[in-house]
């Protein structure tokens, strides 16, 4: 038996200082496979949604913010996706904040071992920047699975009392985090005899999508029904079947079906799907403590927590928020290797991401998983 291998530990940089709606989302199109269209007239109309239905911003709390501790478990498939992993967490407003991320990768990533001596001499060099928390833990090899590394994120390496999903692979809006927060710190839940008392979680149940192989790019709304437009699953396409927008793949309709096959392809609201999805998850780390953590496995592992959660509530959800998407928080990019499946009931103009997104979203167009 060999000897065991001490931990290895974590390189850090730390520099001093400081309601759901059912409403379709800006610029969806009807469900019909005639709106499958380019831009022109459309595109002002895409645009003027957004702005009508984008609220402005308050910020959580006018007292001390709560530190926030960016979680993300990631492997060597994915080191690829790490600069734009890090870009999202250091354009976010948010403060204060810090970035920890767990690795298993055979050889540690080319990106954070080259980011944290610069970030090391950037807070010596006293450059004036706020403040940026970078914690890289590589762990070569160890085969802990997502919700193991979670956990491990989570209780050795966190130092926040908010802790934030971040999927490495999806583009998080430059606002997430304070909108994230704010939704967290404010909204309240329904408690038993009639009171009223905080939330532990929050998280988005409808958000923008986009697929680089299929070049589609769309809304899922989880608080409707899911009419699919020609994203019928694939059976045995990975996972669980993936869609047509994620494996580029077509999906054929027969019109001589008509009526009954649109009736096939409705999914009723799925509450697995609605608090499933972990990649935004926000919430307070007493609540995860007391849910019992994330069980040791890399599927479901989020909605499992949640069922954990509900269950020590009497199965309702007191202490659980969701609301969807309508400023653009976050894209989230579905491919081959995702670890999910998602289905859109809306399809969008393609040229309309950067008008919803902004020119930021440019460089994570073109570097988007096939």
């Amino acid at each position: 038996m060999g000897r065991k291998k001490p931990e290895s530990q974590p390189v850090q940089s730390r520099s001093s200082g400081s309601a759901a709606s059912a409403r379709p989302p800006p610029g969806a199109l009807a469900l019909s496979p005639a709106y499958l269209m380019g831009c022109g007239a459309i595109t002002v109309v895409v645009v003027a949604l957004v702005m009508i239905t984008r609220s402005p911003f308050t910020s959580a709390s006018s007292g001390v913010r709560p530190l926030v501790s960016v979680i993300t478990p990631t492997s060597a498939a994915r080191h690829e996706f790490h600069s734009r992993l890090y870009d999202c967490f250091a354009a976010q407003t948010y403060e204060p904040k810090e970035l920890v991320v767990f690795d298993d990768a055979p050889h540690a990533s080319p990106f954070f071992t080259a980011l944290i001596p610069r970030l090391e001499q950037s807070a010596t060099a006293g450059s004036g920047k706020s403040s940026i928390n970078v914690k890289y833990i590589h762990k070569p090899n160890s085969g802990f699975s997502i919700g193991r590394k979670r956990n491990q994120l989570i209780s050795k390496y966190s130092s926040g009392e908010v802790i934030a999903h971040f999927d490495d692979d999806d583009y998080y809006a430059p606002a997430y985090l304070d909108r994230m927060v704010s939704r967290l710190m404010t909204a309240t839940t329904q408690r038993g005899g009639g009171g009223s008392g905080e939330v532990g979680l929050t998280k988005l149940s409808g958000w923008y999508m986009y697929s680089r192989a299929s070049q589609f790019f769309g809304y899922w709304n989880q608080t409707t029904d899911s009419a699919l437009l020609g994203g019928q699953p694939i059976p045995g396409a990975g996972g669980g079947g993936k869609s047509q927008y994620e494996t580029g793949r077509p999906v054929t309709i027969h019109l001589r079906r008509g009526l009954a096959m649109l009736r096939e392809m409705v999914f009723p609201i799925d509450d697995g799907a609605l608090w499933g999805y972990g990649f935004s998850y926000v919430y307070r780390k007493s609540w995860w403590s007391a849910s019992g953590k994330f069980p040791d496995k890399s599927q479901s592992e989020d909605i499992d927590l949640i069922n954990a959660s509900r269950q020590k509530n009497g199965g309702g959800v007191t202490g659980l928020d969701h609301f969807t998407d309508t400023e653009a928080l976050v894209l989230k990019f579905t491919h081959s290797q995702a670890s999910s499946s998602a289905v859109s009931q809306y399809k969008l103009p393609l040229c309309a991401i950067r008008q919803i997104f902004g020119p930021r979203i440019d460089q994570y167009i073109a570097g988007a998983p096939n």
